[in-house]
């Protein structure tokens, strides 16, 4: 079925796909970028922000590893947290992962 506007597939939920003859056809160029910053994808970008974080520091572990910003530093802060400071977008995405963390 073709369709003058972008569609998401969840492709977790495809079990085949199959290889056809027919050439695909699209309605012009392609964005991305542009298609992302519009909310298509229901996570907005609100900018920039600076974060800090205090986090117990079992909780913080994998931030060593997988930092949150190429600037993201950890300071300690007492013997069992640690504080973060990354510059981040603010997006749903992360205001979800921050109220994940609550307790921890």
């Amino acid at each position: 079925v073709p369709y003058d506007d972008p569609r998401q597939l969840a492709l977790h939920r495809i079990r085949a796909a199959e290889l056809l003859d027919e050439s695909a056809t699209h309605s012009g160029p392609f964005d991305l970028q542009a298609y992302a910053r519009s909310g298509a994808f229901g996570f907005l970008d609100e900018g920039p922000i600076e974060l800090v974080l205090r986090m117990q520091r079992p909780a913080a572990q994998h931030l060593y590893e997988t930092p949150l910003s190429n600037d993201q530093r950890i300071d300690d802060d007492g013997p069992d947290y640690v504080r973060i400071h990354a510059t981040v977008n603010l997006t749903s995405q992360l205001r979800w992962w921050i109220w994940g963390l609550a307790g921890r």
